[in-house]
């Protein structure tokens, strides 16, 4: 019976050592990976031989490790490539690699270990430590791989995010700036592209001070259509021709259709959700909450809302009374809910 013993270079365990631990610059975590699989393999090598081919043998260790290097150097590559997936899917990622690589070692040693020909020699290999160290080397590098992802990601969010602050303030700026056309009304306040809903309840309220407004209202209930002329000469007339400039959704469309570009850029973008959600809370807060409790109001009190009389309808020869939440004004409220 003879005995064989082939042993790995340093530089050898080095450059194993190296290949597991691509991605990462933590030198102690390649010479640690590079040692523990020179051991393993030094181990591996001091087996006892009867009757067994020398060459079966030593082609047998290279295909085997060559094998195992190969799946853990593509495995670390595969997963420091992938740093824009989520955390919960690299865990999925390690844990599945790993229950296949145990279960092929317990597999392929259950073939070669019990046969009569290939045999460990306890006194060379008893060392129960060695694969304990390197499934801990992985488990470490791999919770250094996520936590490194993670800051990457965290990093990169922190510097998107300055930029999309200073678009939410740009169109802050302009929309402060932008004044309401009040020549319909009078008003001894000025009101600007954020707080304009605010201007359009007053005048909804003031609608119903009008006594002219009361009667028109119980001729419209009971039926009667009157006609523009009619109106033309009502004391609550100004009012409605300031409410009708809002009715097309011509002026909420283009105001809010930058909003909607806007998200749909900072829902497109790398950052963390966590950043994303801050955006939008942002936006809804300093944009658009006026206009949207403006109509969600209406919504909640439909039937005490005061309709007024939709003079400009190119649908219709009639003049129907309407509440403001049933025009187009409202046509960017459902996307604005949903989306912030």
């Amino acid at each position: 019976m003879s005995q064989s013993a082939y042993k790995v270079s340093k530089p050898a365990s080095k450059g194993v050592g190296f290949l597991l631990g691509i991605g990462t610059n933590e030198r102690w975590i390649q010479k640690l990976l590079g040692y523990e699989l020179s051991r393993t393999i030094n181990a591996y090598n001091h087996v006892t031989v009867n009757s067994f081919n020398k060459k079966k043998l030593t082609r047998l260790r290279k295909t085997w490790w060559r094998y195992h290097i190969m799946v853990f150097s593509q495995l670390l590559c595969f997963i420091d490539q992938q740093n824009n997936m989520k955390q919960l899917k690299l865990t999925q990622i390690l844990i599945s690699a790993l229950i296949v690589l145990v279960a092929i070692d317990i597999i392929t040693g259950i073939f070669f270990w019990n046969r009569e020909y290939l045999f460990f020699d306890s006194t060379l290999f008893n060392n129960i430590t060695t694969p304990i160290i390197s499934i801990l080397s992985l488990i470490i590098y791999s919770a250094a791989l996520l936590f490194t992802i993670k800051q990457n990601k965290i990093i990169f969010s922190q510097h998107m995010r300055p930029y999309f602050e200073k678009q939410i303030n740009r169109i802050q700026f302009e929309y402060e700036t932008e004044k309401i056309d009040t020549s319909f009304i009078t008003t001894d306040k000025e009101y600007n592209g954020i707080n304009y809903p605010n201007l359009i309840a007053q005048q909804l309220l003031e609608l119903t001070k009008s006594n002219d407004y009361n009667l028109d209202l119980v001729e419209f209930k009971k039926g009667n259509y009157l006609q523009k002329k009619h109106y033309e000469s009502r004391d609550y007339f100004g009012i409605v021709m300031f409410l009708s400039q809002f009715l097309g959704g011509v002026y909420t469309s283009f105001k809010y259709d930058r909003i909607r570009e806007l998200v749909a850029e900072i829902e497109a973008s790398k950052m963390l959700d966590e950043d994303k959600l801050m955006l939008k809370k942002t936006i809804k807060k300093d944009l658009v909450i006026n206009y949207v409790s403006l109509i969600k109001s209406e919504d909640s009190w439909q039937e005490i809302s005061p309709p007024f009389p939709i003079l400009f309808n190119p649908n219709s020869d009639k003049i129907e009374f309407k509440n403001i939440s049933e025009t187009n004004f409202r046509n960017s409220y459902d996307w604005l809910i949903k989306t912030l």
